[in-house]
């Protein structure tokens, strides 16, 4: 964010979780972003995540 800016950002929701019965959110939300990762590969040109390690 401070690299490149706000606007060259956007946000949207991909994915809903009911949290009434969740007990660790992070443990949650980690599951929930593998696959993302995984689909879209946001890394090097196309993002700016690390890979992961292998």
């Amino acid at each position: 964010m401070k690299e490149h800016g706000a606007e060259a950002f956007t946000y949207e929701v991909l994915e809903q979780k009911k949290t009434d019965d969740v007990t660790d959110m992070r443990w949650e939300v980690r599951q929930m972003l593998k696959p993302w990762l995984e689909k879209l590969q946001p890394y090097g040109d196309r993002g700016y995540n690390k890979p992961p390690k292998e």
